[in-house]
């Protein structure tokens, strides 16, 4: 029987007279012999096949042409390279056939890959990673069909698809760079900063691009549209760059642009990382110890430098202990400090240099430690200082004995005086009859009367604070208050274009109240805040809004530069500034700026 001639030891099976065996699990083997034993006279070949598909799209191409663009895989989503596609283009139904349209390869195609052959059609082979791509020029016309076929293998059934050419050209595929992570800082002390771009693709109606993202060259530049670095894309769509610190413009706000120039099936793509280039400010002198007085001041050169040359900018200080004594501005990298203390002995004393940055992109390296070598003062100083001292002894005695201020002033004490340039309340006399209080409303810095002030005498109640007297100012600023006096009662005053100013309330008196235009109060939040932060929004010799709204700009810090446009339209603008404008513009000062 077949079944005996067959059958092998391990379920082995010979077909056919080709010498082949196939290794079976047990219940095919009782398959293998019925067939076998069916056809003994006409063996049978046995062929086990894997699938393939096919995926492909169209796109517009350049001018009035079309891209065939596509990929060929197995189930396994394994690529079949250097294997073999066909297309064919069909007219119409009811048209005519059209002559066959001019084709070249396109993408990463080789262009030997790609040819006409006979029967109108084109023949492409796919690349190592099964993909292909045909530029037809001319379009084929609308209701045109673009088949695509793959004839199958020894290992692959044969697949296709059939793809209709639409009245509109069908768009590229929108790709979408993004700086991944963001890299908002370049350190240029380090030779190379890692970065990744990440490629996406935005599918449109018709616009079917391929799954995979490989293989795409992605350019790194910077501002100046110098070119920095190019990476292919990896199997997750990031373009990797170790890009070299050298190539990029030395410290200072900046750019990186991520540029992907398209494909037939895919369009242009940019991407901008606004970034700041910092680096290290290094201090050198060559002199450890200096020599001289340094109550006349000892000049010290120091030397500020960078791994991208001379510094430009910032200041260079001299600290003793925890005294400022001596400042200069750094130029061209250089900088001369006159140090200058009071000197108590002859001796070494020991001072710290320090650099203190005027713009984000600076940071200050280690300080220098020298040392001054110092005389002491000297007999003639010593004598100088001693007479200064019994001046002042003699003019203090002599204050001493300067007849008292009368108890009394004059009723003209009210007109006006030297303006004092800060809000407060001022006792000029004492109140005869020990009750009430009058007096009158003036501007801190012009001097001018207020009138429309309110006063209030306020005092603390279990159900919060509660009003014992209240009055207001007329047009000459004057005002009368009759209330009883309390430990614990506050006044406050206040008016329309004036800040509040509120304090413990005096004893029964004549008074004379500055206050200070809400304007004012914004610049001085305003100086206030920059100050506390430093450098760069701390801008010589005062801070304004236009300086730090700008530095806010440069070192794109949103929160403050909107905040000090509020506070530079307010303070500087047309219209008056009362209460709700002032708030408006306070609201939302920012705390640590991010810079």
């Amino acid at each position: 029987m077949a079944s005996g001639s067959a059958l092998q030891n391990n379920g082995a099976v010979n077909l056919g007279d080709e010498g082949r065996w196939v290794r079976l699990t047990a219940p095919a083997v009782w398959v293998v012999m019925l067939c076998a034993s069916a056809a003994e006279a006409a063996p049978t070949k046995v062929h086990v096949r894997g699938g393939a598909q096919l995926e492909a799209a169209l796109a517009a191409g350049d001018g009035d042409g079309l891209v065939v663009r596509g990929e060929l895989h197995d189930d396994a989503q394994s690529a079949l390279g250097a294997t073999g596609i066909t297309l064919r283009v069909a007219a119409p139904r009811g048209a005519a056939p059209g002559p066959l349209p001019s084709v070249r390869a396109c993408g990463t195609t080789p262009r030997g890959a790609v040819r006409a052959t006979t029967g109108n059609e084109i023949a492409v082979e796919t690349d190592e990673r099964g993909a292909f791509c045909v530029a037809l020029s001319p379009s084929p016309p609308p209701g045109s069909v673009v088949h695509a076929a793959f004839a199958g293998s020894k290992l692959h059934d044969a697949t296709d698809t059939d793809l209709p050419v639409g009245a509109e050209p069908v768009p590229p595929a929108r790709p979408i760079l993004r700086f991944d992570p963001a890299t908002p800082n370049v350190d240029l002390d380090k030779a190379e900063v890692a970065l990744a771009v990440t490629l996406k693709l935005e599918r449109g109606d018709g616009a079917r691009a391929p799954g995979r993202r490989e293989g795409l060259r992605v350019v790194l530049e910077d501002e100046r549209g110098h070119r920095i670095a190019e990476a292919p894309t990896g199997g997750d769509g990031r373009a990797r760059f170790d890009a070299s610190t050298a190539s990029l413009d030395g410290p200072g706000a900046g750019e990186l642009r991520a540029r992907f120039e398209g494909s037939d099936s895919l369009g242009k793509a940019t991407a901008i990382q606004p970034v700041v280039r910092s680096a290290t400010a290094q201090l050198s002198t060559d002199r450890k110890v200096i020599e001289g007085d340094p109550d006349d001041g000892v000049p010290l050169d120091v030397t500020v430098t960078s791994t991208r040359g001379p510094v430009e900018g910032g200041i260079v200080e001299a600290v003793r202990g925890s005294e400022s004594v001596g400042a200069a501005e750094v130029k061209g990298g250089r900088a001369r400090v006159l140090v200058t203390f009071a000197a108590e002995r002859a001796g070494d004393v020991p001072v710290s240099i320090r650099y203190m940055p005027a713009a984000p992109w600076w940071h200050a390296g280690p300080e220098l430690r020298i040392s001054v070598h110092a005389s002491g003062p000297g007999p003639w100083r010593q004598a100088l200082l001693a007479a200064v001292v019994a001046a002042l002894a003699a003019w203090i005695v002599r204050g001493w004995r300067r007849a008292p201020k009368p108890p009394y002033v004059e009723r003209d004490s009210l007109a006006p005086s030297a303006p004092v340039g800060r809000a407060g309340i001022q006792i000029v006399e004492a109140s005869v009859g020990g009750e009430g209080w009058r007096g009158r409303v003036v501007d801190a810095h012009e001097g001018a009367p207020i009138a429309g002030a309110t006063l209030t005498v306020i005092v603390p109640s279990f159900e919060g604070d509660g009003i014992i007297a209240q009055a207001q100012s007329d047009e000459h600023g004057e005002f009368t208050l009759n209330a009883k006096r309390t430990s614990d009662a506050r006044l406050s005053v206040e008016s329309r274009l004036h800040a509040t100013h509120e304090q413990a309330l005096p004893m029964p008196s004549v008074l004379v109240v500055a206050l200070i235009t809400r304007r004012r109060v914004l610049l001085d939040r305003l100086v206030r805040w920059a100050r506390r932060y430093g450098q760069p929004f701390d801008g010589p010799p005062e801070p304004t809004p236009g300086h730090v709204r700008r530095v806010a700009s440069r070192v794109a810090s949103l929160e403050v530069e909107s905040w000090a446009k509020r506070v530079e339209s307010a303070a500087f603008g047309p219209d008056p500034v009362d209460a709700a404008a002032e708030h408006e513009a306070r609201e939302g000062e920012p705390g640590a700026p991010s810079h």
